[in-house]
C-alpha cells in the first residue's frame, strides 16, 4: 500500500507513528499521517528530536525505552 494511495485505507485500525526530526523518511511519514487522518483513521504521531533511524532498537538510548513503552501503551489502549 503506497502512502499516497487512499483506496482501502478507510477502516484501518489506529496507527502509531514514531520518527526522528532528522529522519530521511520523515517526509514520507508525515505524508502517511496526513493520508490516514484524511481518511478518518486514528493516528498518533510522535517526533523525536535528533534521534537516529531505528532508534527504538538502540538499547543504550533512554529515548528508546520511552518510545517502546509508548508503543506498548498505544497497542494496549487500542487492541481490545
Amino acid at each position: 500500500l503506497s502512502i499516497y494511495e487512499t483506496r482501502g485505507i478507510q477502516g484501518l485500525p489506529p496507527i502509531s507513528f514514531h520518527a526522528s526530526s532528522t529522519e530521511v523518511l520523515l517526509h514520507d511519514t508525515l505524508a502517511a499521517v496526513d493520508v490516514a487522518r484524511g481518511n478518518k483513521v486514528l493516528v498518533s504521531l510522535d517526533l523525536w528530536e535528533g534521534m537516529p533511524h531505528n532508534f527504538p532498537f538502540l538499547e543504550k538510548l533512554p529515548q528508546a525505552l520511552q518510545c517502546r513503552n509508548m508503543i506498548a501503551d498505544f497497542f494496549l489502549r487500542y487492541s481490545s
